[in-house]
């Protein structure tokens, strides 16, 4: 809810109320003063209203001018007065009625979990000319960079301005664009001219969505910079890679901790639903759910934004399945931001052929994992370089790294392996085959740790399974449904692992497998019949149809193989 003047705005309702009467407002004209308290911090260009309002639609800017007049007469405002909606003239509008900010629950919540990093750039951006935020797509850069500017305002002399670079589509519109924005006289025959008079500002300039055009936002900013004489220009950038200048300082924006994960949440599902109350349900079920969006906030709106038309029953069910329905209205005004899929595919585009198939493939990977196994999955003729296509992957905030061991192990988050999977799965003979090969080699890193753990180097082969856990769970459960004998290959290699460590999982997968196949003879799915029958053993389950398995499973393996470590 909002309050300005005598006015509330009820976004989760869609009601407009002034002096206590319902004041009614057409769809489009509602969305749009959302979208300008929303935004208040900033101007708000045509364009972005636009774009954030009506999305790909063509509308005429008479038709906007229309919206706005419409949202000013039902407000109590004009274009004389101009108390709630201000124009600025040349570059578009901005919303100026004081908000009661002890009555506003949406106000700042996207922010939830920030405070201490927006503090840190701001103090940054004290003796440091560039700073950039970097970070996976959905993870809050921009909006961080626009609270960071919203606090900076009386700083300097000459203001704060956003460039907002995602809408552009080649290179050479960025200069044009900054010029624009910031009312610089731009001579294309002597583009020097106007990169002087930036460099000259008391500004701070926010460059969000610097991505797709990195290599001209790099050089124009290192050439603007040269320029400087005062010092009192300073660049806040957000992309998904470092912008590589020697002044840079770089900020990795992480997804959000668990307990704000949840706060952000708890208000945003309030927004949706007035009824909504954090204790409703289960914290395990909110928190198990956000997992598996990662804790990204521009995924956690996505979610809470669906409980104003879904119960929260039918939500977890939803994501469970997968995340492709999430989309947002009017939240954001960059078309990438519309829905998880265009999100990720504008990271995407970004990539060349190599560095797109790698990173459909890497979908099959369910956790973290070393470059070597991704070499062994990816195959021999590619190998040789995909340490470096990891690499580039991460830069691009397109993975996450941990350098925390031995070598560094990369990761996918859940999000973006979900839609990474969907585009893999449009290549059905190339997703069979990736799959296969990455349940093949993890069948030989199961019978390797096997071996290992058999032997005084016990430990190092327990810490290598607890690694790779999650990529023997995927590779049993794709062998279960396409290569039966594989999954029992892998079933008895764990045989020992899993009866040494009371881990039971393995167990219930071989259980699973034979059930499967009712048909199948005693010597059939082998490794499978013997962690069954080991299990039954090591309850007392003594009777004849338990003990067979092993007997006729492992004829050449000795009693004291078969006993586990006690190291």
């Amino acid at each position: 809810m909002y309050r300005f003047a005598d006015c509330e705005v009820d976004p989760a309702g869609r009601e407009l109320r002034c002096a206590g009467a319902v004041v009614h407002l057409e769809p489009q004209a509602f969305d749009l003063l959302v979208y300008l308290i929303e935004h208040r911090e900033y101007v708000v260009t045509k364009n972005d209203l636009l774009d954030g309002v009506w999305g790909h639609r063509f509308v005429s800017e008479a038709n906007l001018t229309t919206r706005v007049k419409e949202v000013r007469r039902a407000v109590g405002d004009d274009g004389a007065r101009q108390h709630v909606i201000g124009t600025v003239h040349g570059r578009g509008y901005r919303f100026v009625a004081a908000i009661d900010d002890g009555a506003a629950v949406v106000s700042g919540v996207g922010l939830i979990g920030r405070d201490e990093l927006i503090a840190a750039i701001a103090g940054q951006l004290r003796h440091s000319s560039l700073v950039t935020l970097i970070g996976p797509g959905g993870v809050g850069k921009s909006s961080i960079a626009r609270a960071v500017a919203g606090g900076l305002v009386s700083s300097f002399g000459d203001g704060v301005h956003i460039v907002e670079l995602a809408n552009i589509d080649a290179g050479q519109h960025v200069l044009p664009t900054i010029a624009r924005v910031l009312d610089i006289v731009l001579d294309r025959d002597r583009p020097d001219h106007a990169m002087r008079s930036l460099a000259n500002l008391d500004a701070l300039v926010v460059v969000d969505n610097c991505e797709h055009v990195v290599d001209v936002v790099s050089e124009l900013i290192d050439r603007v910079l040269s320029f400087a004489v005062a010092g009192g220009l300073r660049v806040l950038a957000t992309s998904q890679v470092r912008l590589g200048l020697s002044v840079e300082q770089v900020h990795r924006v992480e997804p959000l901790g668990a307990d704000h994960a949840v706060a952000l949440f708890d208000a945003r599902a309030h927004v949706a639903r007035a009824s909504w109350r954090p204790d409703q349900i289960n914290r395990s079920r909110v928190e198990r759910l956000l997992s598996r969006l990662d804790h990204l906030p521009l995924t956690i709106e996505m979610a809470a934004a669906r409980l104003g038309s879904m119960t929260f029953d039918e939500l977890e069910a939803a994501i469970e399945n997968g995340t492709h329905f999430l989309q947002v209205s009017h939240r954001s005004p960059a078309r990438r931001h519309r829905s998880l899929d265009s999100l990720v595919a504008w990271s995407a585009a970004l990539l060349d052929v190599d560095e797109r198939r790698t990173f459909t493939e890497l979908s099959v990977f369910a956790g973290s994992v070393s470059t070597a196994d991704v070499a062994e999955v990816m195959g021999s003729e590619r190998s040789g370089h995909v340490a470096f296509t990891l690499g580039s992957l991460a830069d691009r905030s397109l993975l996450a790294t941990a350098t925390d061991g031995a070598s560094t192990r990369y990761r996918m988050l859940s999000t973006v392996r979900a839609v990474a999977g969907r585009w893999l799965d449009d290549d059905v003979d190339a997703a069979a085959d990736v799959r296969r090969r990455h349940a093949v080699h993890f069948a030989g890193v199961v019978r390797a740790i096997d071996h290992v753990i058999r032997t005084p180097n016990e430990i190092e082969g327990r810490h290598r399974l607890a690694s790779v856990a999650d990529e023997i769970r995927t590779a049993h459960y794709w062998s279960q449904r396409y290569e039966p004998e594989l999954a029992a290959d892998i079933s008895g290699a764990l045989h020992l692992a899993a009866y040494s460590t009371f881990w039971n999982e393995p167990v219930e997968w071989a259980r699973l497998l034979l059930a499967q196949h009712p048909a199948a003879t005693t010597d059939d799915l082998l490794g499978a019949r013997l962690i069954v029958a080991g299990s039954a053993a090591n309850r007392g389950e003594l009777g004849w149809r338990a003990l067979r398995s092993p007997e006729r499973v492992a004829p050449t393996t000795s009693a004291r193989e078969r006993r586990p470590s006690r190291s």
